[in-house]
């Protein structure tokens, strides 16, 4: 509720295209409970947001514990303008055949990879799983961006997204304003 008041405020107040956008992590019992569905139409209703602003985050390892259920519950929040992510891309157990029958628009490829990309082998894994990312037109966050190197090789791939202390700590939301 609080980030879709915070992003519609947001919205207004910074009018772009495209759109102004949240990441809200969220764990498979939501997603998989009915009411949570009924929740995210109302919100999106309510609060008027651009349709794909939300972004829900789930984690590989939740995603793929809840597999046979999924796909289904994904599909019906993407109907509602919700768009998805698989957090910690990379860390879990999944099957990467799954990845092409889930209804997500990104990956969030977990810090680990990219604190292991400044040698030959690491660097190879990264810029194979931005490859894939964008060969399935999912985009793709780098989390643990730390230092310009990293912003750079990120850039160099491809990446879309950083996420990390080299562009911002967590903040409060009057913080958030502020900046």
């Amino acid at each position: 509720n609080r980030a879709a008041q915070d992003l519609a405020r947001w919205q207004r107040s910074f009018p772009k295209t495209p759109a102004l956008f949240v990441s809200v992590n969220v764990a498979w019992p939501q997603v998989s409970d009915p009411a949570f569905a009924r929740d995210l139409a109302f919100q999106l209703h309510n609060a008027g947001l651009a349709p794909g602003s939300p972004k829900l985050e789930l984690t590989e390892s939740a995603i793929m514990a809840g597999a046979d259920r999924a796909e289904g519950a994904l599909r019906g929040l993407r109907e509602l303008g919700a768009e998805l992510a698989i957090d910690d891309f990379g860390t879990g157990h999944s099957s990467l055949s799954r990845l092409r029958r889930f209804p997500f628009a990104a990956i969030k490829i977990d810090k680990s990879f990219l604190a292991d990309a400044h040698d030959k082998a690491g660097a190879a894994i990264l810029a194979s799983i931005v490859s894939l990312a964008h060969e399935l037109k999912l985009t793709v966050v780098a989390e643990g961006v730390e230092t310009l190197a990293d912003a750079a090789l990120l850039k160099r791939l491809g990446c879309e997204y950083g996420q990390g202390y080299l562009f911002g700590a967590a903040m409060t939301l009057e913080n958030a304003n502020a900046l």
